[in-house]
């Protein structure tokens, strides 16, 4: 992507952005960094080719995110741990 591409997507989102920073960080801007120097590589878009190296750096991470942050959700939601047990038990 080159440094012009990089500054249009940039200017695109600006608006999303800075919404999402005041919303959930309190802050005017959502990524804090400048963009890298023009010509700076960017990160290569590749998966592990091992799967058990694809499973443990992103799949199994990812699962455990979305496990922590539904039963945060479903904690607040019931007053309970949020965990299956608590939610049949009615605590």
């Amino acid at each position: 992507m080159t440094r012009p591409e990089r500054e249009r997507v940039m200017a695109e989102f600006d608006p999303g952005n800075h919404a999402v920073a005041q919303r959930y960080f309190d802050r005017g801007t959502l990524f804090e960094d400048p963009l890298p120097p023009a010509d700076a590589p960017l990160g290569e878009m590749a998966l592990p080719e091992a799967s058990q190296d694809l499973m443990e750096d992103y799949i199994i991470p990812l699962l455990h995110g979305l496990i922590e942050g539904r039963r945060k959700k479903q904690g607040k939601a019931d007053g309970g741990d949020g965990s299956p047990a608590a939610r049949r038990s009615g605590s």
